[in-house]
Parts: C-alpha cells; structure tokens; sequence
C-alpha cells in the first residue's frame, strides 16, 4: 500500500511538473525554472520506472541528479532577478558533473556525499546571490517590497528542510535497514510537493509583478562602509537632485528606478545614491515611499467624503498595487489610509 502511494506521488510529480515546465519554457525570465521542473518530472520518472521494474535496457540514472539541483536552482534565481535573463551556451559547464555522474549511478555513499556537497555549495551561492539581490534593490527600486524575494527565501528554507531530511534518511539507510522504508521516502516526496507547489505559484506570480533589475543595477550597489560626511559642494548637489525629484514629480512614475532618476538629475547612479544617503540618511527608496505617501495623503484630503477610491489613490501616487500602498503608508505614517481618512473627516 505505502508502495502504491509512493507511485502514485510520483506519478503526479511527473505530470505536474512538467506541464508547468511547458508553460515556463516560453518565459525567458523562467526558462532555468522550466528545466529546474523537468529535471524534478524526468527524475520522478526515472525513480517511478526503476521501483516497478520498467526500465528495462534504459540505465538507472537517478542518483546523478543530486549534480543537477544545484546548478538549476542557481541559475533560477539568478534568471529570474534580471530583467534581460543571462541563461547561455556558457552555462553549460554547469551540467558537467550532472554527465559525469551518470556512468556512476545507482548510487554509493561517497557518491551520495558528493551529491549533497554539491547541492550545499550551489545552496550556499544561491543564498550570497539573495542577499546581494537584496541589497540592490534596496538601492534602486521604489517599489522595494514588491521587488523582494522573501517568499523565494521561505522556499529556499524549506528546500534546504527538505534536502537535509533527505540526506539523513539516505545517509541512515546505509546503518539501518528501517530507515529505507517507503514511509520515510513519502515524507520526502510530500515535503518535496509542497515546496515545488510553493515556487511555481509564486515565480509565476512575480514573474507577472516585476520585471527583474538590470545589470547595471546590481553593479549599482555601493559598499557596505561608513561614508565620509558630504562636503558643502555635495550637500547643494545632494539637494538640487532632491529637489528636482520632488517638483517634477518624478515619483510618481511606476516602477520608478535609480536609473530613471539618474538620467534625470546627470548624476551617476552610484554616487547619486551616496549623495542621497550622506545627506539624508535614506535610501532611494524610503523617500520615494515617503513622498509618495504625501501625495496620497493630500489626494485622501482633497476627496469628497463619499468618493475615495483608496485603489485610485494609490494608483496616481505611483503605487502598483493596493497592497504596497497600504503597506508603505503605514510605514511612513504609522496608521493606514482608511484611519489617516477618518481622522480627516472628524477635524
């Protein structure tokens, strides 16, 4: 019976993923994602076919893609985070330990040990790549929140859950016979499901949301180190930019970019960035959102009593979404649009 559950997970795995990875392909921003979920349907296959005894002449290759997870969960988040995606001929070298490893399935334990070394390593760059993902976009996106990737960092955590319970139920079958019963194997299976149900949902999602940062604006970001106090020159630059921001309402522009505003002002990204850093102590993005949030608060004030559309509102402030829009008025204002309405009303 457990047999039979197993099978059939798998079964669906198989069909799930790659019918998703299908409608992927044809996005280039998720194209790594799509053979991220072929890899999963033809590994589930592969596994399906071997424990009913199908695979006839086909070699058991299964093991070897421990090689593969890696390599695509990597390129997936670094193709998804570019607007112009960077997936290449040269990528292929990526694939390299992937053939290698298939001469050696099924697997052995140094084998299995090189497999989940592997997957921790490309885990690990995945995590630095994030976390300087982060970093940029708190540099260059006004709309910071909605470029994030906090729902990739939850599936990440839970991929890495997974990978370790994996790894111990294998690395404990080679000690004890019972932990290669097919019930541990479910769990793995089950955990996996939930994960790859997670990432598809949201990378299609926020496929759809952002467009990705460009190149340039990843080399945009400045150290992480004190900066030295502007001079009397800098602050008027720091304050012209500034004010030009404010008086042609260029925050108000959708999806606004530090690059935008760059041409703008002729100030290079980079130091534009320093400059508004050195004197106001923000980020590019916070005054966006605290200018942003003015507007709507006026646009709040000037409406008639029965006729605030909030949606309205947070659409001509620059917002893309109802949700940042709340979002960010509470964080500059400290209560809502709705409260920030009533108070209005009763002054």
């Amino acid at each position: 019976m457990t047999l039979d559950t197993a099978n059939i997970i798998q079964l669906l795995f198989v069909f799930q993923t790659a019918f998703f990875g299908v409608l992927a392909m044809p996005r280039a921003r998720l194209r790594a994602f799509a053979l991220l979920l072929f890899a999963f349907a033809l590994h589930m296959a592969l596994n399906l076919l071997a424990e009913t005894g199908n695979l006839g002449a086909f070699p058991n290759i299964t093991s070897a893609f421990g090689f593969a997870y890696g390599p695509l969960v990597y390129l997936y988040v670094r193709d998804i985070t570019h607007e112009t995606p960077l997936l290449g001929r040269r990528d292929l070298v990526h694939g390299i330990p992937f053939l290698a490893a298939m001469p050696f399935s099924p697997s052995n334990l140094l084998f299995d040990v090189l497999g989940f070394t592997s997957i921790a390593a490309y885990f690990y760059a995945t995590y630095r790549y994030i976390r300087a993902y982060h970093r940029s976009v708190s540099e260059n996106q006004a709309n910071e929140r909605q470029a994030r990737l906090d729902w990739l960092a939850q599936g990440f955590i839970a991929l890495i859950i997974v990978g370790l319970y994996d790894a111990g139920r294998i690395f404990m079958g080679y000690v004890f016979a019972a932990a290669n019963s097919d019930i541990f194997y479910i769990i793995t299976l089950m955990g996996a499901f939930m994960v790859m149900n997670w990432l598809i949902l949201q990378s299609f999602r926020y496929h759809l949301m952002f467009d990705g940062l460009r190149t340039s604006e990843f080399l945009a970001v400045p150290p992480a180190k004190e900066t030295a106090p502007l001079s009397a020159e800098e602050v008027k630059e720091a304050e012209a930019a500034l004010r030009l921001l404010e008086t042609s309402k260029l925050y108000l522009t959708p999806q606004l970019r530090l690059e935008q505003f760059s041409d703008a002002s002729g100030i290079e990204p980079r130091r534009l960035s320093s400059l508004i850093r050195g004197h106001t102590g923000e980020r590019f993005p916070q005054i966006v959102s605290r200018l942003r949030v003015a507007h709507a608060q006026k646009l709040i004030e000037e409406a008639a009593p029965e006729k605030c559309n909030f949606l309205r509102i947070a659409y001509d402030a620059g917002f893309n979404s109802k949700s940042a829009f709340n979002l960010a008025f509470k964080q500059v204002s400290g209560i809502t649009p709705t409260e920030y309405r009533v108070r209005q009303r009763e002054e």
